[in-house]
């Protein structure tokens, strides 16, 4: 992202949550706030955005790409309210809205919203613009990960004895290969064991965003836009090396999957073309 501005990424995905809590009859996921966070000037802006992408597959593919990232990540959250999560930490949290959506779930379970400076203060001013009230447990940590560790950043607010579970979602292929990898270590110094870390990432076989299979014509545009609005996608893993790259860091990886099954699973009725998503994995993870 531009220094010293907010993520124009995140105000996008926001754009994402809106228009599908809005658009869609039985939506997989349901962001009922998200629409709250865009002045109706900034949404017209994202959806002429969405109508220069091919509204009949790339935007689609993306709008479903997204929510099922959300639904899955919420879904493994909720498991692990159930053993006794203590605390919830959202990477990257950009324009989340989940502490305001779920005010109940604060009373037991601490939530940290980290994030760039930048992109934080916009949220938080814009919190404050609607004048809504920030729950006691929601805890706000400005953090650029390109230059400061995550466990330095959080250790005063954070209880590295608690069962803790981390997102972090739409964030690591902004990212150089090491913040990416010292981020996931400060995660693993710093949580107790078996503390949870979801992430989704691109497969890449080098540093160049080439798949095994090719880049698809979808994927080319999706960088060419990142790199012209000033996000290039910088990293990935590599699927015949991440669960040797995670135990390197302190993690067990327990779960990898493909957004394709993902998307036959959320999705049943509006399957699409393997390949788009060939590229797109979220991975489960647990402290060692």
């Amino acid at each position: 992202m531009i220094d010293n501005q907010e993520s124009h990424t995140a105000k996008f995905v926001t754009y994402l949550r809106a228009y599908y809590s809005q658009n869609i009859k039985e939506p997989i996921f349901n962001d009922h706030l998200a629409y709250e966070f865009l002045t109706p000037k900034e949404y017209e802006m994202f959806s002429h955005e969405a109508e220069k992408m091919n509204v009949d597959h790339d935007f689609n593919r993306l709008l479903n790409m997204t929510m099922t990232r959300y639904r899955y990540t919420e879904d493994e959250l909720h498991k692990a309210i159930h053993q006794g999560l203590q605390q919830y930490v959202i990477l990257g949290a950009g324009m989340d809205s989940f502490g305001f959506r779920n005010k109940e779930v604060l009373n037991e379970l601490k939530v940290f919203e980290v994030d760039h400076p930048a992109t934080q203060s916009f949220k938080l001013n814009r919190v404050k613009e609607l004048k809504w009230h920030i729950p006691e447990n929601l805890i706000h940590i400005p953090i650029d990960f390109m230059k400061t560790n995550v466990k330095d950043g959080m250790k005063q607010s954070f209880d590295s004895n608690a069962f803790s579970f981390f997102s972090w979602l739409g964030v690591t292929m902004y990212l150089t290969k090491e913040a990416v990898f010292e981020t996931l270590q400060s995660i693993s110094n710093l949580a107790p064991s078996g503390s949870i870390v979801i992430f989704d990432y691109f497969d890449y076989n080098d540093e160049k965003y080439v798949s095994k299979h090719g880049p698809t014509e979808n994927t080319k545009n999706m960088l060419e836009y990142l790199e012209k609005i000033g996000e290039p996608v910088k990293m990935g893993f590599n699927l015949s090396t991440i669960t040797e790259d995670l135990a390197n860091v302190g993690f067990i990886l327990k779960e990898n999957q493909n957004f394709y099954d993902l998307h036959v699973k959320y999705i049943k009725n509006e399957l699409i073309d393997k390949q788009t998503l060939q590229n797109y994995y979220i991975a489960l993870a647990v402290v060692k």
